[in-house]
């Protein structure tokens, strides 16, 4: 299917720009119009024309509702970051409904970009609806997909954040109870090699490793980048949205054979309880044997 961008005509919410302060370059917006397919924002209930729009190859967001976007047009770019009216949570919530819609793999569809488009007006506070000639179209699939990614974008693996101890040339063994593993990366270094295999992680120590050892997980995204503003002073202003690295990172302890470390490793605590425990019941069992030995013999 034919690659191309969305914009939105809704009347009724106009974004300053004179506040933006990081003035990065210019790009070159082209659309094209969704052919039957109008948009209509809550605040104006205006229906108007759906375009896609995209620029360097990839898919882009109108963000103003009162303005029309045409084939072809030029657009300062700016740092969002920078962009006044819009807090850090909108623009992470705007960055995660774009990446999980119309440019994540196996999504270029135009209900996918409806969808994503959506998610993106809502994180500003504005609900807008899609429409045909037979009704309002049905992109509740589409959705479900996309807010299903973003409750799951910061799943990590379970033994993240977590200190273990382990002797030189020793393997330790994890498993991740969350099953998102697979979707981190790490590397090998002078003091461990490390493998991940479906839900499990393998890292063993090499004889130069000393320390206290941090091994990064970092999530595996397509593309990341800063997030930019495209402004316009004739047509429609658009956001290039990009989501942030994701990383995480567990810590090995490394000992000497035979030590006896101050503090309990986190994943040792159960095993230490569970053999007090035991030994606690031994020690009652022949407790109350010996009182009935002694009273027998008496």
């Amino acid at each position: 299917m034919k690659k191309i961008l969305l914009s939105i005509l809704l009347m009724g919410f106009i974004m300053p720009f004179n506040n933006v302060l990081a003035y990065a370059d210019s790009a070159i917006i082209s659309g094209e119009i969704i052919p039957g397919v109008k948009g209509q924002s809550s605040t104006s209930g205006i229906l108007n024309e759906v375009r896609l729009l995209k620029s360097e190859g990839r898919a882009i967001y109108n963000v103003t509702y009162n303005r029309l976007a045409s084939n072809l047009y030029e657009a300062d770019r700016y740092y969002i970051s920078d962009y006044a009216p819009l807090t850090t949570a909108e623009i992470e919530c705007m960055e995660l409904a774009a990446y999980y819609g119309y440019n994540f793999e196996g999504r270029n569809t135009v209900p996918y970009y409806l969808a994503s488009s959506q998610l993106v007006f809502e994180c500003m506070g504005e609900y807008v609806g899609w429409f045909d000639d037979q009704g309002e179209i049905d992109i509740s699939d589409e959705l479900q997909n996309i807010t299903g990614d973003i409750d799951n974008h910061y799943l990590n693996p379970s033994f993240s954040g977590t200190n273990y101890y382990l002797d030189k040339n020793e393997t330790l063994v994890l498993e991740d109870t969350n099953g998102c593993l697979n979707n981190y990366y790490t590397w090998d270094s002078a003091q461990y090699t490390v493998e991940i295999i479906g839900n499990f992680l393998e890292v063993t120590l090499t004889e130069e490793a000393t320390g206290s050892i941090e091994i990064p997980l970092i999530k595996s995204f397509f593309e990341t980048g800063d997030s930019r503003i495209l402004t316009s002073n004739q047509y429609a202003n658009a956001a290039d949205l990009y989501i942030k690295p994701v990383e995480y990172s567990f810590n090995i302890d490394v000992t000497e054979s035979g030590e006896i470390p101050t503090e309990i490793p986190p994943a040792g605590k159960k095993s230490v309880l569970i053999f007090l425990g035991i030994a606690s019941f031994v020690c009652f069992i022949i407790f109350v044997v010996g009182i009935k030995v002694k009273n027998a013999k008496s």
